[in-house]
């Protein structure tokens, strides 16, 4: 659970500059805590440090800081789909290995899903929230597509099947993975929820081609 943090001290003279970045990786960690509907002002001036009054003036309105806290998050998932190795680099198997795996044993993986949750359950009834999980889903659906086109002319992957379809579908086996092993209170399991969503993935990619899932 996260500590109540001091706020700032509070001398004369100029303001302390508010760190935006600080702030709003304070706050999506807050939002996997505590779950987007249930997260106030305070809870997100406890966990950074700053006084209630700075974030409101910031931030406008905590619906705005909550977006900014989840485009963060997004954010940082869009930066660990950059250290993923080129196709010069690995081959796809192994690319898809490290896109799959990784997302499960990435530093705070566990609050970053459980982020995707709560995008899940408001995108349903928000249409901007819709949109960022839209845009984020964009993201990570072009990632896949690229490996795949690569392991389709390869000979990695089986030749068969839309690209784009097979990168929605394989999303989709990761989050499902995600939420049946690895998003369970008191019983988190990164480790197997990664192991099995790779070999699903691979199977599913690779079943005409006899490719194992460990190469």
């Amino acid at each position: 659970m996260l500590e109540p943090e001091p706020s700032p001290s509070r001398g004369r003279g100029r303001p302390p500059t508010l760190d935006r970045t600080a702030v709003l990786d304070a706050a999506w960690k807050v939002v996997a805590e505590r779950g987007l509907d249930r997260t106030r002002y305070s809870d997100v001036a406890r966990a950074s440090g700053a006084p209630v009054s700075t974030l409101q003036n910031a931030f406008g309105s905590l619906e705005a800081l909550l977006n900014a806290a989840i485009d963060q998050a997004a954010g940082r998932d869009a930066e660990y789909l950059d250290t993923l190795p080129s196709e010069s680099e690995a081959t796809a198997l192994e690319r898809m290995e490290r896109l799959v795996v990784g997302s499960f044993e990435e530093p705070d993986a566990f609050e970053s899903w459980l982020v995707w949750l709560e995008l899940w359950r408001a995108a349903a009834r928000d249409t901007a929230l819709a949109a960022n999980l839209d845009k984020a889903y964009a993201t990570w659906w072009s990632t896949a597509e690229e490996i795949i086109r690569h392991g389709q002319r390869s000979g990695e992957f089986t030749p068969d099947g839309d690209p784009r379809d097979l990168a929605i579908a394989t999303v989709a086996m990761l989050d499902g993975c995600a939420c049946a092993l690895l998003l369970r209170a008191g019983n988190p399991d990164p480790a197997g929820a990664g192991r099995i969503a790779f070999q699903t993935i691979a199977r599913a990619l690779a079943a005409e081609r006899g490719v194992s899932a460990h190469p």
